[in-house]
């Protein structure tokens, strides 16, 4: 699983830093928001899929990503 960090954003769990995860399928992308306080238990939770079809470029995808994960945390 790639991971980047979520700025501007906390784990609604425990307020530490949160980030975006995306893991490849061969159909979609799975999205995942992952706490990435090393002082929590928090893990990951997967928050959406981003099927492929429905992209024209990576970097459409990461922004989709980012958002799905936004909705689940908590601003800064």
């Amino acid at each position: 699983m790639f991971v980047t960090e979520l700025t501007g954003y906390r784990c609604r769990h425990c307020v530490g830093k949160v980030g975006t995860g995306v893991k490849e399928e061969p159909s979609s992308w799975k999205v995942y928001s992952v706490c990435l306080s090393e002082n929590s238990d928090c893990g990951s939770e997967r928050v959406g899929t981003i099927p492929r079809s429905s992209l024209s470029h990576t970097d459409e995808m990461n922004e989709r990503a980012e958002e799905l994960v936004k909705a689940t945390a908590v601003e800064k």
